[in-house]
């Protein structure tokens, strides 16, 4: 019976980039939709628990590609099976919460990856030069704010920011902040930013 506000309500949230919609020729309204970044971003604005989640996960995909692209296989793309879900540190239960991740990533244009029209998710990616930006952004920004907050490590934040490696220096940067949970939240903070453009 409320179809009709139904529908209004889909055209909106299209309108407002929260959601796409696709409509058969000669439909007045979308048959399917599915969200945006956007409107991820915005569900997670008021559902901090999905943000932490998702985030972490997301943070976990750049950062292996970002590793992946740095050795000698760097232009092959990583294969998304049990062996990638299980290098990230996940479940095989957890694979629809990393399909929705890496849809994320790459809709957000820091990922690439190969399609297969039966396969809703890229099944084969590799991170792209705005995704390794994006964790070079994270790891630069979190050891600027450690170092103001705890001017004791400035010199080591610094020492790490400057390292050549960057695979080394990814690894550093994770074995610091493993060392003081209260980084691990100011880090997440960074994370959200990074990948929201804030």
């Amino acid at each position: 019976d409320g179809s009709d506000l139904a529908f209004r309500n889909v055209v909106y949230l299209a309108q407002s980039s929260l959601i796409k919609g696709e409509k058969p020729s000669g439909q007045k309204h979308p048959k399917w939709i599915s969200i945006t970044p956007y409107g991820i971003e915005t569900v997670e604005i008021k559902e901090k628990e999905f943000a932490k989640l998702h985030n972490d996960i997301r943070f976990k995909i750049l950062a292996k590609l970002y590793e992946y692209s740095f050795t000698d296989q760097g232009e092959d793309t990583i294969l998304v099976d049990i062996n990638f879900i299980k290098s990230l540190g996940l479940n095989e239960f957890d694979k629809n919460l990393l399909i929705g991740d890496i849809n994320y990533l790459h809709n957000k244009g820091l990922i690439e990856g190969n399609r297969q029209t039966s396969v809703l998710y890229p099944y084969q990616v590799h991170i792209v030069s705005k995704g390794i930006d994006a964790i070079e952004n994270v790891i630069n920004r979190s050891l600027v704010s450690i170092a103001n907050s705890e001017t004791h490590e400035k010199a080591r934040a610094e020492e790490i920011t400057n390292e050549p490696d960057k695979r080394s220096k990814l690894q550093r940067f994770r074995d610091f902040v493993g060392e003081n949970a209260g980084w691990i939240e100011l880090v997440a903070n960074v994370v959200r930013a990074s990948l929201t453009g804030g």
